[in-house]
C-alpha cells in the first residue's frame, strides 16, 4: 500500500520551520497548544451510561459539538474512535416515505404514524434505489429530518437540502450531482456525515470545509469528477475530523482562489485522515504557496494523508521535504513514506523514502525551457541539493558568441566550454547585479585572444572563472583587478616585455592551492621560461639613472607630494576642523556667552511619527530630568509665528545642537537644511557650542547631508540608532557634558 502517514511529514515540516530561521518566525506556541487539546483527548475516561446501551461522549465533546443525544460504540476505548464510530440515538422517529409524481418530480409522506407532534417528531427519508431526478419538493415541510438515505438515484441539484437545519447525515451515493455551494450546508451545525461519492461532482465552491464549525465528521467525495482542490476544502477548523475522502478524481492542481493565508492564531482540527489518492496530483501542495506557512505545519500534526496512485513529480520541489528528513529516516526505521515518483525517468517508481535512504537528493532538480531565459543550445536546470545552485550547460553546442539572455537565477555555474567563442563583448551588457549571482563561469577550450577591461571589470563579482585552453597572447594589466586564485588560464605563451614584469608579483604563489591556476611563459632565446624566473636584464629593460633623471624624479615627486596633501586637507577640511576645534577645546575651555538660553536645539523631521515619538517619550524627558532647558521647534514654538525667525532666534541662543537624521529627512525637508545650515555655521563661529549628529534610520551620506556633517561621518563622531545596548540617551549625555 503506499501511503504517505502525515505525522511523520509534519516532523519533517517541523524540522523545515526550524532551520529556515532566516526566512521563518518560529511558533513555539502552536505546538503545545496542539499537543495540549491531544493530550486532553486521548487520556479522557469514557464514562458508562446507566442503561448499558452505550457509551455517553464526555463533557468536553459535548460542549464542543453540542450533541448530548450522541453514542460511542461499545467497542471504543479512546475519544477518536467515540467521535468516528458514534451514532445518532433517535428514540421517536417516522420514516417518511418519497412518492414519485407523472412529472418526474417527487413528494414526501409518513411512512408510519406517532402519537407525538410532527414538531417534536425526527424523521428519516429511505429512497435507495427509486430513480429520483430531484429532492422532494416539500422537504422543507419537515425541518425535523435527521438522515437522508437516497443513494442510487438521479439527483442532480442539492441546494433545496439547505432548510435542513437538523440533519445529521446525507447519503447521496451513487447519483448525479455536479456542484455544490459552500452556502447548500452553511446553517447545519449538526451534520455528521456527507457521502456524495459516485457522483458527477465538478467543483466545490471555495470556502466550504474552512469554515464548517460544527460536527461534520465525515465527509466522502471520492469518485467524481473534480479536476483542482481548493486549499480551504482540504483544511478543517472545527476541534476534530475523521475522514475527508477526495480519492479517485482527477485533481492535477490544489488552488487557493480566496487567497487565505496562516496565521499565528490559525486553528485547524486535532485529528483527521486525509485521502487524496489516485488522482492527477504531480506535486505534493507546497505550504506556502498555497496559504500555509510552513511554520504553522505543526498544527497538523495528528493528521494523516494517503497520497497513492498520483504522478508524482520528484524535483526540486520535493527537496524542502526530503532534506530535513534526512536525520529521520536514519534514525526511525519505521517512517513510512512511499510517495511513488512517475518522473523523472530515472526516478520513475522509487520512492521518496528510498532516494533520501540512497542519498540521490542531488538528482532532485528542476529543468528551465526558453521562458526562464534558458539559451536553446543548452541545458539548464535548478539543483538545491549542490549548493542550491542553477546550472547553464552550454559545452558543445556550437555558440560563436555569449547568447543575449541567460537565467535571471541565483548561484549560476554556467558551462560555456568547448565552444568556438571568439570574444566576450556580449557580457558587458549584463549588469554587475546579474555577475553578483554567478558563481562560476567557465570558458575553457574556446577561441578568445582578448579580453576587455570592463568585462574583467565584471569577472570580480564572479568566484571563479575558467579560461584555460584559449588563444590569450597578451596579458594587460588590468588583470590585476582580479585575485589570481579567482580566474584560472592555464599555460600562456606571450612574448614578455618589461611592462610585463607586474605578474611576477599578481601571479599566485607556489605554496597556494591555485598555484596551478595560471603559468605565464616567456619566448626567450628560443626556449620557454617562467616569467616568475625572469628579471630586468632578461627582458632587456633599461638600467641607467643619471642624476639629472634623479633630480627630476625628486622635483616631480615633491610636487606631486605637495599637491597630494593640499588635496587631502581640501577634501578632508570639514575633518580637519573638527579634530584641530577638539584639540583647541581640550587645552582650553571656551567661554559660554551669558546670552544663551536654551541648552539644547532639537533638530529633527517633526513629519516622522516614530521620530517624533521617540523624542518626546525617551530622549527629551531623560534630558530635562539631567537638568538642560531644551527647545523642540514642534512642541516650543510660539503658534503664528513666522518660522524662519523664530528658528534663527532659537539657535542664536542655544549652546548644543542636536540633529537628528531619519530617512525622510534625507535631504527632503527644506526647514531641516535651513536648520543644518545655522547649526553648523555656529558649530564653526563659536568653539563653545557643541553639535551632535543621530544617525536615526542609517541614513547615508547624499550630497545635502556631505555639506554639513560629512566629517562626522568619516571621523565616526555620529551616534548610530543601531546601538543595541540601549545606551543611546546616556551617550549623548556624555558629550553634553
Amino acid at each position: 500500500m503506499s501511503e504517505l502517514y502525515f505525522v511523520p511529514l509534519v516532523v519533517i515540516l517541523r524540522y523545515i520551520s526550524e532551520s529556515s530561521c532566516e526566512s521563518l518566525d518560529q511558533d513555539p506556541k502552536s505546538l503545545k497548544s496542539t499537543l495540549h487539546l491531544y493530550q486532553e483527548f486521548q487520556y479522557l475516561r469514557l464514562n458508562k451510561s446507566s442503561n448499558g446501551t452505550g457509551l455517553i461522549l464526555p463533557e468536553i465533546l459535548q460542549e464542543k459539538f453540542q450533541r448530548g443525544e450522541l453514542r460511542c460504540q461499545s467497542s471504543c476505548n479512546h475519544i477518536q474512535c467515540c467521535i468516528c464510530d458514534s451514532y445518532y440515538d433517535i428514540k421517536d422517529y417516522d420514516i417518511l416515505n418519497v412518492i414519485q409524481l407523472p412529472d418526474f418530480t417527487s413528494i414526501l409522506s409518513l411512512y408510519g404514524t406517532s402519537t407525538l407532534s410532527n414538531m417534536s417528531k425526527e424523521y428519516i427519508i429511505l429512497s435507495p434505489n427509486e430513480s429520483l431526478y430531484s429532492l422532494p419538493s416539500n422537504i422543507c415541510d419537515y425541518s425535523n429530518i435527521a438522515r437522508v438515505y437516497s443513494q442510487y438515484n438521479q439527483i442532480k441539484d442539492i441546494d433545496l437540502i439547505s432548510c435542513l437545519e437538523l440533519l445529521d447525515t446525507l447519503i447521496l451515493h451513487h447519483n448525479l450531482v455536479e456542484y455544490f455551494s459552500k452556502e447548500t450546508f452553511l446553517k447545519m451545525n449538526w451534520i455528521r456525515e456527507i457521502d456524495l461519492s459516485h457522483n458527477r461532482l465538478k467543483n466545490i465552491e471555495p470556502g466550504f470545509l474552512i469554515n464548517v464549525n460544527g460536527n461534520l465528521f465525515k465527509f466522502d467525495v471520492s469518485y467524481n469528477h473534480l479536476t483542482t482542490l481548493d486549499i480551504t476544502n482540504i483544511l478543517w477548523t472545527q476541534i476534530t475530523f475523521c475522514t475527508a475522502n477526495f480519492s479517485h478524481n482527477s485533481i492535477n492542481a490544489i488552488t487557493n482562489k480566496l487567497k487565505w493565508k496562516s496565521h499565528d492564531s490559525s486553528v485547524f482540527s486535532l485529528h483527521g485522515s486525509m485521502d487524496i489518492s489516485y488522482n492527477n496530483l504531480t506535486y505534493f501542495p507546497i505550504f506556502n504557496e498555497n496559504g500555509i506557512n510552513v511554520k504553522h505545519s505543526d498544527k497538523l500534526y495528528f493528521w494523516v494523508m494517503y497520497i497513492e496512485g498520483n504522478p508524482w513529480n520528484c524535483d526540486c520541489k520535493v527537496y524542502p521535504i526530503a532534506k530535513p528528513s534526512e536525520m529521520l529516516i536514519n534514525i526511525f526505521d519505521n517512517i513510512n513514506m512511499f510517495m511513488v515518483c512517475d518522473s523523472p525517468t530515472q526516478l520513475k517508481m522509487k520512492t521518496l523514502k528510498n532516494i533520501i535512504a540512497n542519498s540521490e537528493l542531488d538528482q532532485l532538480i528542476c529543468n528551465l525551457s526558453l521562458v526562464d531565459r534558458c539559451p536553446p543550445e543548452c541545458n539548464c536546470f535548478y539543483q538545491p541539493a549542490l549548493e542550491n545552485r542553477t546550472v547553464v550547460d552550454c559545452s558543445r553546442s556550437g555558440l560563436t558568441r555569449i547568447p543575449s539572455a541567460l537565467p535571471l537565477y541565483e548561484h549560476l555555474q554556467i558551462d560555456f566550454t568547448n565552444n568556438s567563442i571568439t570574444n566576450l563583448k556580449r557580457l558587458e551588457q549584463f549588469g554587475l547585479n546579474f555577475f553578483e549571482r554567478i558563481k562560476k563561469l567557465d570558458l575553457s577550450n574556446n577561441q578568445i585572444i582578448t579580453i576587455s577591461d570592463i568585462v574583467l571589470s565584471r569577472f570580480r563579482k564572479i568566484e571563479l572563472v575558467n579560461m584555460t585552453s584559449n588563444a590569450i597572447k597578451r596579458m594587460p594589466r588590468s588583470f590585476q583587478m582580479l585575485k589570481p586564485c579567482q580566474i584560472a588560464l592555464g599555460q600562456i605563451i606571450i612574448k614578455c616585455e618589461c611592462e610585463d614584469l607586474w605578474l611576477k608579483i599578481w601571479l599566485p604563489l607556489q605554496y597556494q592551492s591555485c598555484a596551478g591556476n595560471t603559468l605565464v611563459l616567456c619566448e626567450h632565446n628560443g626556449l620557454l621560461r617562467s616569467i616568475t624566473e625572469m628579471d630586468k636584464v632578461d627582458l632587456g629593460c633599461s638600467t641607467t639613472n643619471n642624476n639629472a633623471s634623479l633630480l627630476n624624479i625628486s622635483i616631480c615627486s615633491a610636487c606631486v607630494f605637495v599637491i597630494m596633501i593640499a588635496s587631502i586637507i581640501y577634501k578632508f577640511r570639514s575633518e580637519f576642523f573638527i579634530l584641530t576645534r577638539s584639540f583647541f577645546n581640550f587645552l582650553k575651555k571656551p567661554v559660554t556667552p551669558n546670552c544663551l538660553k536654551h541648552d539644547i536645539y532639537i533638530s529633527a523631521n517633526e513629519d516622522d511619527p516614530q521620530v517624533r515619538k521617540w523624542l518626546l517619550t525617551f530622549l527629551v524627558p531623560y534630558l530635562e530630568e539631567k537638568g538642560f532647558d531644551v527647545f523642540l521647534f514642534f512642541r516650543d514654538s510660539a503658534f503664528g509665528a513666522p518660522r524662519e525667525q523664530e528658528t534663527i532666534d532659537a539657535m542664536s541662543k542655544s549652546r548644543n545642537f542636536i540633529i537628528l537624521l531619519s530617512d525622510i529627512t534625507n535631504g527632503t525637508q527644506e526647514w531641516n537644511k535651513k536648520e543644518w545650515k545655522y547649526a553648523w555655521n555656529y558649530y564653526k563661529c563659536d568653539f563653545s557650542r557643541n553639535l551632535i549628529v543621530i544617525n536615526y534610520d542609517f541614513v547615508k551620506c547624499d550630497d545635502t547631508v556631505n555639506t554639513f556633517f560629512r566629517g562626522f561621518f568619516t571621523l565616526r563622531k555620529v551616534i548610530n540608532f543601531s546601538n543595541f545596548d540601549n545606551k543611546i540617551e546616556e551617550h549623548i549625555f556624555t558629550l553634553l557634558k
